[in-house]
């Protein structure tokens, strides 16, 4: 009972379809009194029902079935359920959460396609500005000259951001279970992004405030990510800002 206890997922030992012992995750997952319980009253959940209920055999001892359980518990919750045969016809259940590693791959999905959708709106606006100034008659005209170049550097930045957020995807994946220690000032990087938006802020007659009364502006971080999130959220506020707000 304690070796059962000990583990820190939802463990199940089954013998004739029947719970003859369950871990504390188990229960919290499955209910308080499922012990004794027919599994399939236990785990409700066709697959899981399938594989449980399946004739044992002594002649195959230690055999492990591997079964992907969705909507167990709650309807967008993933398990993989692995199931032990032993020597004397009891299965060793074990239910491991899939939800996070499979929301994660998919947040790296959309993010990568989005990415990419993103990344061939400037990419087509440099080509088409850059085809446009070889013809000589535009080089030749200061002003519309100018104003493709500015353009163009706004461009380039916001590919180099996609790129930083690409980057960043990469190391909060690899260091996901590593807490920050580092202490960053925001105000320096409140800066750098007001520069970021300075033609966005001329263009809509609009400025950031900031203010630090009590200089707290010292916070346990990552720059890099810190910076993207100043970035997102100024960047949605003057997007989708009422004009008139603060």
């Amino acid at each position: 009972m304690d070796l059962v206890e000990s583990v820190d997922t939802p463990l199940l030992i089954v013998r004739n379809r029947r719970i003859l012992l369950a871990n504390e995750p188990a229960r919290q997952l499955l209910g308080e009194h499922i012990q004794g319980v027919d599994v399939r009253l236990a785990i409700r959940h066709p697959a899981a029902a399938e594989r449980l209920t399946e004739p044992a055999s002594g002649e195959q001892p230690e055999r492990v079935i591997r079964t992907e359980l969705v909507g167990l518990g709650q309807h967008d919750r993933r398990w993989e359920m692995t199931a032990t045969l032993l020597k004397d016809g009891s299965r060793v259940v074990r239910l491991i959460d899939k939800s996070a590693a499979q929301a994660a791959e998919q947040m790296r999905t959309d993010f990568v396609a989005n990415a990419s959708h993103e990344l061939r709106t400037p990419l087509a606006t440099l080509l088409g500005f850059l085809e446009t100034l070889q013809d000589d008659a535009a080089a030749e005209d200061k002003g519309l000259r100018s104003r493709f170049i500015r353009i163009m550097f706004d461009e380039a930045k916001r590919m180099h951001r996609l790129v930083d957020d690409l980057i960043s995807l990469s190391r909060i994946e690899a260091e996901r279970f590593t807490p920050p220690r580092e202490l960053v000032d925001l105000l320096p990087l409140v800066e750098e992004v007001r520069r970021d938006f300075a033609h966005a802020l001329e263009e809509s007659r609009r400025e950031i405030v900031v203010e630090d009364p009590a200089r707290l502006s010292l916070v346990l971080g990552d720059p890099l990510q810190l910076r993207q999130l100043l970035h997102n959220l100024i960047g949605n506020a003057l997007k989708y800002g009422r004009p008139d707000a603060p």
